[in-house]
């Protein structure tokens, strides 16, 4: 294998751990979010 084939396959990789991580980040985000709305939600319901 030469080096530009690996360099790149390397490349990828990295890029590929960048984008599961950004993609993890925002999935937790998320479910903070989800949480947070259905606590505020419920909360709210029973005040009433």
């Amino acid at each position: 294998m030469s080096y530009d084939v690996a360099n790149k396959l390397s490349d990828a990789y990295q890029n590929k751990d960048k984008i599961l991580e950004l993609k993890n980040s925002i999935v937790s985000r998320l479910i903070n979010y989800a949480k947070a709305y259905y606590i505020d939600v419920y909360n709210m319901s029973h005040m009433v």
